[in-house]
């Protein structure tokens, strides 16, 4: 594929051509190391809800679902079910739109969180 953009040496506009095999290391670091951190994560939760994801699984989402094969990477590497959400790239602005379509479920969520959902101070 051609990925259009700017030369960071020259400023000037350019395009290059990369192919998979190419892209394929770089990605499967960045992969890998959201694996470790699922992983992390699976240890240190508490044991409901750590429960509740072994027994329904990971569902990925963003546009970055749609690389082919993550999801059996994910499957190897987690031993958990996975599966790929239909329209990964809008699954956030679905759920967002869900919230705000149910204020009261969203009013709980803040009250019960136990860190703010958006650091106003930052």
């Amino acid at each position: 594929m051609t990925i259009k953009g700017v030369d960071v040496l020259t400023r000037s506009p350019g395009a290059i051509d990369i192919t998979a095999g190419e892209l394929y290391p770089v990605v499967l670091q960045v992969v890998r190391k959201i694996v470790e951190g699922v992983n992390t994560t699976l240890t240190e939760l508490p044991p409901d809800v750590a429960g509740d994801i072994y027994e329904r699984g990971i569902i990925l989402t963003g546009g970055g679902a749609q690389f082919g094969g993550l999801e059996d990477f994910f499957r190897d590497q987690t031993k958990l079910p996975v599966r790929i959400a239909p329209e990964p790239k809008y699954a956030i602005v679905r759920g967002l739109e869900q919230m705000f379509d149910e204020p009261l479920r969203l009013r709980r969520l803040i009250r019960s969180e136990p860190y703010p959902v958006l650091d106003i101070e930052g």
